[in-house]
């Protein structure tokens, strides 16, 4: 593994996991920030470089870049070189895109008090009602979502299920399809995008998943 993502909300305790994987893969250190596309280009020209010596390129904040940073990245995480280990950290993982998730070892770290990340909390019942509607035929998760009347509540119901599932794939499940599908309804939705068009669309692409599975 040459990709690594450690999430968490408590910045002491994710530098001291980055600092420990650092010495554990035993590589050289290197801080770079990635926000914009134009810092992919300046990641670029120092990945295209020769490394004579084990490097570990630490990206703090990863969930702060961009879309469109962030499917520039990927194809230095696809076109690996040696000696290069990207190190990625994040408070959440609901702004990142599954293909990069995907490509990362992803470790959730605890707050400093010992208890669970706040960013994966909610409700066991909530958990439940979204484990129910992911596993409910089509109609019966249109009949659900129809009663979805405003924006807010679209857009809150959509995050439940980005946690849910990003809990999924930390378990090693293979949910990046449901992520890809949900985090683009919630872009849409905050672009003020029909409320039921966009979770209907978001229905059909999850039964158009489950048909080809």
């Amino acid at each position: 593994m040459h990709a690594f993502l450690i999430v968490g909300r408590n910045p002491k305790a994710l530098e001291e996991k980055t600092d420990k994987l650092v010495k554990k893969l035993a590589a050289k250190p290197m801080p770079f920030t990635v926000v914009k596309i134009a810092d992919i280009r300046e990641l670029t020209k120092l990945t295209r470089l020769t490394l004579n010596e084990k490097t570990a390129m630490i990206i703090k904040n990863f969930e702060n870049a961009t879309e469109e940073a962030q499917n520039a990245f990927l194809k230095a995480l696809e076109e690996p070189q040696a000696n290069l280990y990207f190190i990625l950290t994040a408070q959440t993982l609901s702004p990142i895109l599954p293909t990069i998730i995907s490509r990362c070892q992803v470790t959730e770290i605890s707050g400093s008090t010992g208890e669970a990340d706040e960013v994966f909390q909610i409700p066991k019942e909530e958990q439940e009602k979204i484990s129910n509607f992911l596993d409910a035929g089509v109609g019966e998760k249109l009949a659900l979502t129809a009663n979805i009347k405003n924006r807010q509540e679209a857009t809150d119901f959509i995050n439940k299920i980005l946690i849910l599932s990003h809990k999924k794939l930390l378990a090693g499940e293979k949910v990046v399809n449901l992520i890809a599908s949900a985090q683009k309804t919630l872009s849409a939705l905050k672009a003020n995008g029909n409320i039921q068009l966009q979770l209907t669309n978001f229905v059909v692409s999850l039964e158009a998943f489950n048909s080809v599975a």
